[in-house]
């Protein structure tokens, strides 16, 4: 079984090549494959032991099985919710409202949702 799995920026800011390496490297399990578009700050997993597949947005959007499309859902539905919801947020506060869309993202098919949210808040 393979999980697909959106990783949002963690930095909220642009990162080079070595800082995106670190976040992958602390998030991604190292057999993972990771599809990216074709900025070139990704180039540096090319020379990783790293599988790195390359989506070119200026000739296809989707090469076989192989797509941006779960990453870019994402951040179309968080760019909808903040301006529907908070109409604007600062980036004081960006993690939050990213760990929250990512949470919400994740478990968008699942069932028991609200009884994870309700069990969740008892933890708080």
């Amino acid at each position: 079984m393979h999980a697909k799995a959106a990783l949002p920026n963690k930095e909220g800011k642009k990162l080079t090549g070595k800082q995106l390496l670190n976040v992958i490297n602390k998030e991604v399990h190292k057999d993972a494959t990771i599809v990216t578009e074709e900025f070139i700050g990704y180039k540096i997993l090319d020379k990783k032991e790293r599988i790195h597949l390359t989506i070119g947005h200026s000739k296809e959007y989707v090469k076989g099985d192989i797509h941006t499309n779960i990453i870019e859902g994402f951040w179309s539905l968080f760019k909808r919710g903040i301006v529907g919801s908070y109409h604007h947020i600062s980036t004081k506060y960006m993690q939050n409202y990213v760990n929250e869309f990512s949470f919400r993202y994740s478990n968008r098919n699942n069932p028991n949702f609200f009884d994870l949210i309700i069990k969740n808040s008892a933890l708080v």
